[in-house]
C-alpha cells in the first residue's frame, strides 16, 4: 500500500494552486487530475476537469438544472467525471510515479467509480497527493483514516512551508525514504 498526503483547509486558501505546483515540479511522471473554476462575466459558474495528460471537460455547472446529481447550486454530471477524471486516475495507475488528484470533495463524491479508483490507489504501491474538503463527508472520513496517510491544513501562514514539505514527502517516497510533512495549521 502506498502512502498518501492530503492537503485540506477552507475553500480558497490555494489547494489546488499548491498541488499543480507540486505536480509541476515532479520529477518523475505525475498522472492524475486537477479541478478548475468554470466562470463567465466575473463569476464562477462551475467546476471543470484538467488531467495532468492535458485533457479538459466541465463536470459541474449552474445551468445543469435537470441533472441526477446537484450539489449546492451545481447539476454535476458524473459520466463526465467517470470519463476523464476517473480514467486519468487509473491511467496514472499503470503510467505514472504519483497520482495526483484535486480533489475529494462533495461533487466528486457523487460518483462510485470515483470513490473505487481512490481506493485502487490506496492498495497500489503508488504515493497519492490528493486535496481532500475540509467539511465532513462519512466517506471521506472513513478515507481520512487509512494507513500510511498524511493530512495538512493549509493556510494563508503556512503556503509556502506546506509546498517545502510536500515536495520532500514526495521525493521520499521516490527515493524510498518516509518522512512526514511539517507544519499543520
Amino acid at each position: 500500500m502506498g502512502d498518501a498526503l492530503l492537503i485540506t483547509g477552507r475553500p480558497g486558501v490555494g489547494k489546488t494552486t499548491l498541488v499543480k505546483q507540486l505536480a509541476g515540479s515532479f520529477p518523475g511522471r505525475a498522472g492524475g487530475f486537477l479541478t478548475e473554476e468554470v466562470r463567465k462575466d466575473g463569476s464562477r459558474v462551475g467546476f471543470g476537469i484538467v488531467t495532468l495528460d492535458g485533457q479538459r471537460a466541465v463536470f459541474a455547472h449552474v445551468g445543469w438544472q435537470q441533472a441526477a446529481h446537484r450539489v449546492g447550486r451545481y447539476g454535476v454530471d458524473v459520466t463526465v467525471l467517470d470519463r476523464v477524471g476517473v480514467a486519468a486516475v487509473r491511467r496514472a495507475l499503470a503510467e505514472a510515479d504519483l497520482v495526483v488528484v484535486d480533489e475529494i470533495g462533495k461533487m466528486e463524491l457523487q460518483s462510485e467509480e470515483f470513490r473505487r479508483a481512490l481506493e485502487e490507489v490506496r492498495r497500489s504501491p503508488l504515493p497519492l497527493v490528493a486535496t481532500i474538503m475540509l467539511g465532513r463527508h462519512p466517506w471521506a472520513e472513513r478515507f481520512r483514516r487509512g494507513p500510511g496517510l498524511t493530512e495538512v491544513v493549509l493556510n494563508p501562514s503556512n503556503r509556502q512551508a506546506v509546498l517545502e514539505a510536500a515536495l520532500r514527502w514526495v521525493q521520499d517516497r521516490l527515493s524510498g525514504r518516509r518522512s512526514r510533512p511539517g507544519p499543520t495549521g
